[in-house]
């Protein structure tokens, strides 16, 4: 059974770990230098930055369980600046991380289904995100949701440079 609530201080250790196993999963193969990898993980999924994270109030996260165990974590960023998008009334998908085993279970379907209740109720008028180009996958998820590319950019990370799509959906769709 899948249970998804918002996520508060108490979560920190856990959302670290599983931002940690997720994106290994999801991404590990992308990484010609594993080291990069690591110091990533170290950095992005750290205790204190998660921790510092949850405590700002334009940061919200859920967490979700299945049978009790957590399994994945989504993470909204509201009212977030970037030169990618321009507010007003956007705010940004940080992420959408489910374990690999999970994945069957529609769990990201699930946590997008709540995180859209809560913005939509919060009148957000548009959504973004950012995903790996090679990432086909998450980018069929999303197309499915109503989701378009709208531009690409790349990105440092370490000594490599990865290529994103930009994807925004207009919330007065209401896709879920």
């Amino acid at each position: 059974m899948i249970n998804i609530r918002k996520a508060d201080i108490d979560d920190v250790i856990t959302i670290s770990k599983l931002g940690r196993i997720t994106f290994s999963d999801t991404f590990e193969s992308f990484f010609n230098d594993k080291n990069d990898l690591l110091d990533y993980l170290e950095d992005i999924f750290s205790e204190k930055r998660i921790h510092d994270s949850i405590l700002k109030a334009e940061s919200i996260y859920w967490i979700a369980f299945y049978d009790s165990i957590p399994v994945g974590y989504a993470k909204v960023k509201l009212d977030f600046t970037s030169q990618l998008i321009i507010p007003p009334n956007t705010c940004y998908l940080d992420k959408i991380y489910v374990v690999k085993k999970f994945i069957s279970k529609e769990i990201g379907k699930e946590l997008h289904k709540i995180l859209m209740q809560e913005i939509i109720a919060l009148k957000y008028q548009r959504i973004w995100l950012s995903v790996l180009k090679e990432n086909q996958k998450a980018i069929n998820f999303y197309h499915k949701k109503g989701y378009q590319i709208i531009s690409q950019y790349s990105q440092n990370i370490g000594s490599q440079k990865f290529d994103f799509f930009v994807m925004a959906l207009n919330l007065d769709e209401k896709a879920t």
